[in-house]
Order: structure tokens, then sequence, then C-alpha cells
């Protein structure tokens, strides 16, 4: 008794040949370029978040400069204090 063709064509698919050492040397240059690029982004993100935080904290020692009075106003603990005839009174915060 013989097989359909139909059946015989289906039953195994083709093998693959074997991975040539050129193919996995083109993969792993492959991978390598791809974590290469990973972390150059990875590099530029880091520097735009310290150029971010670089911004925030001189905006504010530009705060705490101008809410620091000379004279009679003085910034404690982040309360902004006024000289009065008898002593010291809150008038806001820092």
């Amino acid at each position: 008794m013989t097989m359909p063709a139909t059946i015989a064509a289906s039953a195994a698919p083709p093998l693959a040949p074997p991975p040539t050492r050129a193919s996995r040397d083109s993969r792993a240059q492959a991978s390598l370029a791809a974590a290469i690029a990973r972390d150059a982004s990875a590099r530029a993100d880091r520097e735009q978040t310290l150029r971010v935080q670089q911004q925030l904290r001189a905006q504010q020692r530009a705060r705490e400069a101008a809410g620091k009075r000379t004279g009679d106003e003085r910034c404690l603990a982040g309360q902004r204090m006024r000289r009065v005839a008898n002593g010291w009174v809150q008038a806001g915060s820092c």
C-alpha cells in the first residue's frame, strides 16, 4: 500500500541546516550592536536627568537667595520672620 502524495509531503518539514560559524558571528555582532545602542540611549537619558536636576537646584538656590532678607526680615527653618519692636513675628514661609 502506498501513501498518497499529499500526506507524504506534509508529514515532516525539511530540516534547516545547522547554523554556521559566520551566522553565529553575525548574530553575536548584531546583539553587541543592540547592547551598545541601549547603553548609549541609557547614557543620554541619565545626562538629560542630570541637566534637569541641575536646573532645579539652580532654581531652588535662587528661591532661597530671594527668600533671605537682610535687615528686619530673616528666614529661619522655612519660616519668614520679621523684626518688630518687641521681638520677631512670623511673616509667612520662605
